[in-house]
């Protein structure tokens, strides 16, 4: 049985992309609506049933939607609200939905970990007869605090997948979730997926899948996002080409406050797309001066997943120490700065070539020098 449990889920690893779509809806009907068009673009995707009144209506039009879209990958989602969902029914019920999900087809289920740790201990065996593969997740609204204690918690389940999601206060938070996607990726037997709630955290929902993380989160379309910081699908796709992102993609961004509607990262990206580059330009959201160059300093010390250390050794890179061109690094953090708090502090990043401050230099300029270094893609 053991066996049998690993190979499939094997298979189903296989099977899914780097992007799963959030799908609501007030009725099943529409629900199964808005799961056709995703289809178009993804077909990997997320039923919310707590979104409904009733969940559980939802299951017979769920079971004709898979039945007769093969290629369709669905995880059905029924999170109670005291876990940051809109169920609100018990812990056993929202399981008995899980169960009854599974059996209508839906490959995966995801369940909180504040509810399986009070669950009977059969849960997980009960679910995986249903004849889904399980995800744990675990949400923080408020704050990244110790995830390596989450994930202990989360080992003795043995689930298929382990998902952690905290809240990013500041840039630096997204280097803890992907530290911390680095360290577990090698040493667990379930694939991990690590994002970043709000603002500051979007870059995690791109250079999460960088650092490990099995796939990453999205919205259907815009103003039906289910997490604080959520992007659309086609954003993903069409700007950020989430399905191409790997340990070699060179990272640019540009840093300011408020940063959602800079046209950069489009330009950016267009420019990548058509010249074939391996690289990603993102949008840094931060006031802080302190907190971008944190984020930048450390970001170099990640490792690939070759163990290969990326940027310095010594783990120190101090504004005044000599250093190459970022675009040159493996992980080319060259950071645009633009209404940032420390205007002395962004001179000096810019004099050493850490960063570049956009009001002095042309986008079109700049488009050109981040776009030429690259070797294009085989």
């Amino acid at each position: 049985m053991i066996n049998s449990t690993h190979i499939a889920s094997h298979l189903l690893r296989s099977r899914i992309g780097k992007l799963c779509v959030a799908i609501i809806g007030t009725t099943p009907n529409e629900m199964i609506d808005k799961a056709t068009e995703v289809l178009k673009e993804s077909t990997f995707m997320e039923f919310r049933l707590d979104y409904l009144a009733k969940p559980a209506a939802a299951l017979p039009a769920i079971k004709h939607f898979l039945a007769e879209n093969g290629a369709a990958t669905a995880v059905a989602t029924c999170r109670p609200k005291e876990s940051g969902g809109r169920f609100d029914g018990s812990k056993a019920a929202a399981l008995e939905i899980l169960l009854k999900a599974a059996a209508a087809g839906c490959q995966l289920v995801d369940i909180d970990l504040e509810s399986i740790e009070k669950l009977p201990r059969n849960t997980m065996s009960h679910l995986r007869e249903a004849g889904a593969a399980v995800i744990i997740s675990y949400h923080d609204f408020h704050a990244t605090k110790d995830l390596d204690a989450v994930y202990q918690r989360m080992k003795p389940f043995a689930p298929d997948f382990v998902k952690v999601v905290p809240t990013a206060r500041s840039l630096s938070d997204n280097l803890t979730l992907m530290k911390f996607l680095n360290r577990v990726e090698d040493e667990s037997n379930s694939s991990v997926v690590g994002i970043c709630m709000g603002e500051p955290g979007i870059i995690s929902r791109v250079l999460g899948l960088r650092a490990g993380s099995a796939f990453t989160f999205a919205a259907a379309s815009e103003g039906e996002e289910t997490a604080p910081g959520q992007i659309t699908a086609r954003t993903l796709i069409e700007t950020y080409r989430v399905e191409q992102v790997d340990a070699a993609t060179k990272v640019y961004g540009v840093a300011g406050n408020p940063i959602r509607s800079s046209l950069s990262p489009l330009m950016m990206n267009t420019a990548f797309r058509r010249e074939t580059v391996n690289a990603v330009y993102l949008g840094l959201q931060t006031a802080k001066a302190d907190d971008l160059f944190r984020t930048v300093r450390h970001g170099r010390q990640l490792h690939d997943r070759d163990g290969r250390s990326v940027g310095r050794e010594d783990g120190v890179l101090g504004l005044d120490d000599p250093i190459e061109r970022p675009e040159r690094r493996d992980l080319g953090l060259l950071v645009l700065c633009d209404r940032l708090d420390d205007e002395l502090a962004v001179r000096q990043g810019a004099k050493v070539g850490l960063v570049a401050d956009l009001r002095e230099r042309p986008l079109g300029v700049l488009l050109g020098e981040l776009a030429a270094p690259h070797s294009r893609r085989e």
